[in-house]
């Protein structure tokens, strides 16, 4: 294209040169008016000619640099996301609606057991999926009525048979005919809490029995006055079966 450019520039300019010389060859009082008209008209078209030739140039010049600029923030852009994939806390992945595994970072894949994304993605999830306490079927009705899910809570699996709790968001990706092509998501593991809320459940059951074995009248209320909770004497002798009434 440039070569093009330049080859067509040096045409006009000796085109130019040539008129010149003729111009040149003949006097003044050899020259006819009609003669002088034309040369001035040629060389003013020979110009007009250049001009064009260098706005080309120049647009060219524009649309490669910012092609170039486009390509550099395309870059960044690639660069950022890589970076925050690898180095995210939470675990990150894309799917696909018959199970394949296209993509998980270093967080996903450390919180599943697994020493290497190859060896997580020879995992299937529709026919060996993580979640023991319900189908993949279910995950993927979600998505379909409502188009994402938000921090479902499950039990999942890891490679050495041991139980991680996670809380997992994820939508559909689709095409252009609306076929959702696969989906992306993220993984917060949420152990710890669940470990919690067991040890306050077992917490809660131990104190209730003892109250319940306690001969004497128990109950508590809130600062207006609210019942909040009894043991069963109480209950019992307020007509309830249980203190949970």
């Amino acid at each position: 294209m440039k070569k093009t450019n330049k080859s067509e520039a040096e045409t006009l300019r000796q085109k130019a040169e040539e008129l010149l010389k003729k111009k040149s060859l003949k006097t003044d009082s050899q020259l006819s008016e009609t003669d002088i008209l034309r040369l001035n008209h040629e060389l003013q078209v020979y110009q007009i000619e250049l001009e064009m030739q260098n706005e080309e140039l120049k647009l060219a010049y524009e649309q490669a640099i910012e092609h170039n600029q486009e390509e550099e923030a395309l870059k960044e852009s690639e660069e950022h996301f890589r970076t925050l994939f690898e180095n995210s806390t939470i675990g990150i992945y894309r799917t696909t609606p018959d199970g394949q595994i296209l993509l998980a970072n270093p967080s996903l894949i450390k919180l599943l057991g697994y020493s290497s994304f190859e060896e997580l993605a020879d995992r299937n999830l529709t026919e060996d999926g993580f979640e023991p306490s319900f189908e993949r079927t279910h995950f993927i009705d979600i998505i379909k009525r409502e188009g994402e899910v938000k921090g479902l809570e499950s039990a999942w699996t890891r490679m050495d048979g041991t139980t991680v709790f996670i809380s997992e968001s994820a939508r559909g990706i689709n095409d252009k005919e609306g076929k959702i092509i696969y989906y992306d998501g993220i993984v917060e593991d949420i152990t710890l809490r669940k470990q919690a809320e067991e040890m306050l459940r077992k917490s809660e059951q131990m104190l209730q029995m003892v109250l319940d074995n306690f001969p004497g009248v128990v109950f508590w209320k809130d600062r207006h006055s609210n019942y909040l909770g009894c043991n069963q004497s109480f209950a019992t002798g307020a007509g309830l079966n249980s203190p949970a009434e």
